[in-house]
């Protein structure tokens, strides 16, 4: 059973009128002694199918939030060996993990994926299909997780364009925009990314919505440019604006509830901050004792579009 644990800031004007009160109180500086909990080893599941793809799947260890990672650790992080599974309820792939160690990139990180030697062997692949149940087994390290995911029937944009965007001296920006259809049926959960040019493709900074206000409509929505969340580069400035001139390709994937409960939940810490912010617990679809993360299934539509570079 998977139960998701919520706080509030119901309290924040409280607290924060007792940390003035204090503070006043206060004529020297008091060390703080906070105990913390102890660590929870975990095994941390990224994993997807895309429709009209082959799964992959990303196994790592959690870190301490209070800790470090460098790439000396790089070797331990990433989680070995495993017997992973992927089954669609006819057919069932055992997966090889890959690893980048011979290109040099990341230390020993790996990722598994379908064995195209199993093609010789008659094992076709599982691909993506819309309407589709997936379920994950990973065995490792003495524990065994399990998930279950499915790609729903994907919805298609009816329409993509783009407005002129300025802020301050720079006047060669773009916002993208998307319309699409939600049925009528509520209960819809949709992801979606964009690919600027020949970037790889991003998620957005908040990627996740449901159809609770929207169900049924046909309607207009903005388009984040996605961006790679360890990149220190992004500008803030105009964030999620794209460029006069750019090919900008947006990607909308339905998904099914616990997907979504997953990546709400997780971008809602991410964009969290400060010492009286409420703490959501993220909301795993992995089952099993010592795991946690995500097996998601994604239908895709995309549409392209090509902004004119200024003056054209």
């Amino acid at each position: 059973m998977n139960t998701q644990i919520k706080t509030t800031n119901i309290f924040l004007p409280v607290l924060l009128l007792m940390a003035m009160v204090m503070f006043s109180l206060q004529s020297c500086e008091e060390e703080l002694d906070v105990d913390l909990p102890d660590d929870i080893d975990k095994i941390v599941v990224e994993g997807w199918i895309d429709q009209g793809n082959v799964p992959l799947v990303i196994l790592t260890r959690n870190t301490p939030f209070f800790g470090t990672l460098s790439f000396e650790d790089i070797d331990d992080f990433f989680v070995h060996d495993a017997k992973v599974t992927i089954s669609d309820g006819v057919n069932t792939n055992v997966l090889k993990e890959y690893s980048f160690a011979e290109l040099d990139l990341i230390g020993n990180a790996s990722f598994y994926s379908y064995d195209t030697l199993d093609f010789l062997n008659g094992v076709l692949p599982i691909i993506g299909e819309a309407g589709t149940y997936y379920d994950l087994t990973i065995e490792t390290e003495g524990k065994t997780l399990t998930s279950r995911t499915k790609i729903p029937n994907s919805l298609p944009i009816d329409s993509i364009w783009w407005e002129a965007r300025t802020i301050g001296d720079n006047d060669s920006l773009a916002r993208v925009l998307i319309e699409m259809q939600d049925p009528d049926t509520l209960g819809n959960f949709y992801r979606y990314f964009t690919q600027r040019n020949q970037e790889p493709v991003w998620p957005a900074f908040n990627s996740v919505f449901d159809d609770k206000v929207i169900n049924g409509l046909s309607f207009p929505t903005i388009v984040d440019r996605g961006f790679h969340r360890a990149d220190t580069t992004v500008n803030f400035d105009n964030f999620g604006l794209f460029n006069l001139g750019d090919t900008v390709m947006v990607r909308l994937s339905n998904i099914d509830e616990r997907v979504y409960d997953y990546w709400n939940t997780l971008e809602t810490n991410s964009s969290g901050g400060g010492a009286f912010t409420g703490i959501t617990v993220v909301d795993s679809n992995i089952e099993g004792e010592g795991g946690a993360g995500v097996w998601a299934g994604y239908a895709i539509q995309e549409k392209t579009i090509i902004i004119p570079p200024k003056g054209e």
